[in-house]
C-alpha cells in the first residue's frame, strides 16, 4: 500500500534528529517544513504532491493499483462512479502524477484507490450520507473531499502542521462542512456517527492513540480503521491490533482483514 517504507527511516535520520519521540511517523522536520511551506507558498503548493518526501507516504500508488481500484468500483461500487468527475477537482491540486484510464480519463491512482476504499467502508458500515464522520489524518485529502461530496459532516483530526496544508486545500476546493482540529483540541465529550482512518491512526504513537481512543474511537457508533504496525526503528511505537482491540473493549470490534502487521477492523 505504501512505498519506500524500508528506506524511510534511513532518509529521515539523515536529515532530521528529533530531540523528543515523534508524535507520528510524519512528525519529522522534512515533513513538517513541507506542510508549512505548501500552506504558505503558492509555488510549493502547486507541486507538493510531487515532493519526494510527500511521496514516501502519499500519492505513490502504481498505475496498476489504480486500474484494480477502478475495476472494483465498476464491479462492486458503481454508485460511486458519478463522484469520480468531482474528484478531478482534487487531482487538479498539487500536480499529482496522473494516468489515463479507459472510460473515466486521467486520475491519480491514489485517488481511485481511495474511492474504492470508500465503497468497502459502506459495505461494512452502511450508507455514509448525512453522517458526522471523524477522519483521523488529513493528508489523504481525496478521502475527505469524497466524503464531503457524499454529504458527510466532517471533523478532521491531525497534528497542527499537516492541518495547515489541509485547510489550504479545502479553501482551494471551496468546500465546507468540515472542522479541522488537532488531537489535543478534540472535545472530551464529543459524539460521532463514524470514525475513519486510512493508516493514519496506526502512524501515531501510543500516547496519541490513547487520546484518540478516549476522545474519538470510544465515542463513535461505528468505525473502520486500516492500519499497519511499523517497525520500532521508525521511532513511533503504536498498539498492535490485539492490544488495540482490547483498548476498544466498549465496542464489538471485528477484523475485516489481517496480514502480518497489516490490519482492517470495524465495529
Amino acid at each position: 500500500m505504501r512505498a519506500f517504507l524500508l528506506i524511510l527511516p534511513l532518509l529521515l535520520c539523515c536529515c532530521d534528529k528529533p530531540k523528543v519521540a515523534p508524535r507520528a511517523i510524519y512528525d519529522q522536520t522534512a515533513f513538517q517544513e513541507l506542510f508549512v511551506a505548501a500552506s504558505q507558498e503558492e509555488g510549493v503548493f502547486s507541486q507538493y504532491k510531487r515532493n519526494p518526501y510527500f511521496n514516501l507516504l502519499w500519492e505513490n500508488c502504481s498505475e496498476e493499483e489504480g486500474r484494480l481500484a477502478l475495476v472494483a468500483l465498476k464491479a462492486e461500487y458503481p454508485h460511486l462512479l458519478p463522484f469520480l468527475e468531482r474528484l478531478k477537482r482534487w487531482d487538479a491540486i498539487g500536480s499529482p502524477r496522473l494516468a489515463t484510464y479507459e472510460g473515466v480519463g486521467d486520475f491519480s491512482p491514489a485517488t481511485l484507490q481511495v474511492a474504492a476504499w470508500v465503497g468497502a467502508i459502506e459495505k461494512q458500515v452502511g450508507p455514509l450520507k448525512g453522517l458526522h464522520v471523524v477522519l483521523i489524518g488529513s493528508e489523504e485529502g481525496a478521502l475527505a473531499y469524497l466524503l464531503h461530496e457524499m454529504g458527510c459532516e466532517l471533523t478532521i483530526v491531525d497534528l497542527p502542521e499537516p492541518l495547515l496544508l489541509a485547510k489550504k486545500v479545502w479553501e482551494s476546493l471551496e468546500a465546507d462542512r468540515a472542522e479541522f482540529t488537532s488531537l489535543t483540541r478534540l472535545p472530551k465529550d464529543g459524539s460521532y456517527d463514524l470514525i475513519l482512518s486510512h493508516h493514519n491512526f496506526s502512524e501515531f504513537g501510543r500516547k496519541e492513540q490513547d487520546l484518540l481512543i478516549e476522545r474519538a474511537l470510544l465515542r463513535a457508533d461505528r468505525g473502520y480503521l486500516i492500519g499497519r504496525l511499523f517497525p520500532k526503528h521508525f521511532g513511533v511505537e503504536a498498539y498492535p491490533v490485539d492490544e488495540l482491540m482490547t483498548k476498544l473493549h466498549a465496542r464489538d470490534v471485528e477484523i475485516a482483514s489481517r496480514d502480518r502487521a497489516d490490519y482492517s477492523i470495524f465495529w
